[in-house]
């Protein structure tokens, strides 16, 4: 069984990354899988000379655990599930909730700015309420015009399709062509707050803090409200 060593360690790479590469909704499942994946490895090695059947068992094992990883939802399966497109966020999506009212939230890993039309600006975690074919209540995104930039408010799409996405910046909804977000855009490293040339429209909207975000519970895949001051506005 010289072969089963290589494979084992081909596939531990692949099972740790797959689901920090993509914006996994398991994060639970994710915290788990790293330690339950080396649990099983170790054993494997141990018995590999004297029981090379059960490294086999163990790799079988192994390889079931990461198909289960493999088929969790991205946070781009749920967009375009619910009829938005895939690179109406970003890379780097660490992790989101959704829970069963339509609220959203996704975690980047950290503040950066894409280029789509014009440069938008994405914070650390990004909210919104989801419904077929819009994200309304939205906070955590900006869009520059010229020199300014506008907090944006919602964002939608036409039902049935008419291959223009729009966003809601208060004073005017923007119009743009969706084959500019068929696919998650790279997102530049960069923060508003320290970027000295950075000259925001004030409209009413909340600075997203840390303490203001759902949670995920311990071994579900259902999100829960931790503060009661969470937008609830509803689907137009």
């Amino acid at each position: 069984m010289p072969v089963v060593l290589p494979l084992i360690r081909v596939f531990q790479f692949n099972s740790l990354s797959v689901l920090e590469s993509r914006g996994s909704v398991s994060k639970p499942f994710r915290c788990y899988s790293k330690p339950l994946i080396s649990f099983y490895l170790g054993l494997a090695f141990k018995q590999m000379e004297s029981r090379p059947w059960l490294s086999l068992i163990l790799l079988l094992m192994i390889v079931m655990v990461g198909g289960l990883a493999e088929a969790e939802e991205t946070i781009y399966d749920v967009l375009k599930k619910n009829g938005l497109p895939e690179g109406l966020l970003p890379k780097g999506v660490k992790s989101y909730a959704l829970n069963d009212e339509g609220q959203l939230e996704v975690y980047l890993e950290k503040p950066c700015y894409a280029k789509f039309e014009n440069q938008v600006y994405f914070e650390r975690m990004i909210r919104g309420n989801l419904s077929y074919g819009q994200l309304a209540g939205v906070a955590g995104v900006e869009q520059q015009e010229l020199f300014l930039w506008f907090p944006v408010k919602g964002i939608r799409v036409d039902i049935p399709n008419s291959g223009f996405i729009y966003f809601d910046v208060g004073v005017v909804y923007k119009q743009f062509s969706l084959s500019l977000f068929e696919t998650p855009p790279d997102c530049r490293e960069g923060d508003h707050n320290n970027n000295k040339d950075h000259l925001a429209i004030q409209q009413p909207t909340t600075h997203i803090s840390d303490s203001d975000y759902l949670h995920l519970q311990p071994g579900s895949d259902k999100a829960v409200r931790k503060r009661d001051n969470i937008p609830r506005r509803a689907a137009q």
